[in-house]
């Protein structure tokens, strides 16, 4: 039987087609990471972020502005 090969298996998780798809981050961190993003009414800090979630000062920047963006233009 040749010519039957494995088929590659299909490139699906629960952060597919979402803002989460290119995050090395698990979903866990990045549902953390916007849970303390809504819920501090004066606002948080990258550095908050990093400090909570484990992760560094530079990813937490980035992942808070994506969040912030998708936020205010409603591509959550």
């Amino acid at each position: 039987m040749e010519g039957y090969g494995k088929h590659p298996k299909p490139q699906f998780s629960l952060k597919t087609g979402t803002i989460f798809e290119d995050s090395p981050l698990g979903l866990d961190k990045c549902l953390a990471a916007l849970w303390l993003i809504v819920n501090c009414k004066n606002g948080v800090s990258s550095m908050e972020i990093a400090r909570d979630l484990g992760i560094t000062q530079k990813f937490a920047w980035f992942m808070a502005h994506r969040l912030r963006f998708a936020l205010h233009h409603g591509s959550l």
